[in-house]
């Protein structure tokens, strides 16, 4: 929540008021400011920022006279902020699963291309036509009765 004063109840002096504060608080640009005057002669409507937000905002006349103002984000911005995040959220879980799978695939393909050679070695696995085999591995197999 925002706050922020005005010296009076010109509505163009709480615009005015609005714009700066978010500007010089939040780093907000207000791009258009819709006050409707109340029947307790406070205001009432929204500020709406460069970057899509809308702000819901209230005036108050304070005992000794200044009137003062609140700015909330509005419902609908909220709403669209959570979409926002959560598709953010989304995405980099995909990302991270993705990188993830990518890497378990890299491990379980070094798994299995050790186990092969490993049996290649030890003699307990007949290798296949795809093996590039050293002279002397390729001798050894071909030898009768093994």
């Amino acid at each position: 929540m925002i706050c922020g004063c005005s010296p009076g109840p010109d509505p163009e002096e709480i615009k005015t008021s609005i714009r700066d504060t978010f500007q010089t608080d939040r780093g907000v640009e207000i791009t258009d400011v819709e006050l409707t005057k109340q029947p307790d002669d406070t205001y009432a409507g929204k500020a709406h920022a460069a970057n899509g937000d809308s702000y819901d905002v209230t005036t108050s006349v304070d005992e000794d006279g200044p009137l003062s103002w609140n700015a909330k984000l509005d419902q609908a911005s909220i709403e669209h902020r959570e979409r926002e995040q959560k598709a953010r959220l989304k995405k980099l879980a995909d990302s991270f699963k993705e990188e993830q799978d990518k890497i378990l695939r890299e491990r379980l393909a070094e798994s299995m291309a050790n186990e092969k050679y490993q049996a290649i070695i030890s003699g307990s696995k007949e290798p296949d036509d795809q093996t590039d085999l050293t002279p002397e591995t390729n001798a050894t197999a071909e030898e009768p009765g093994r």
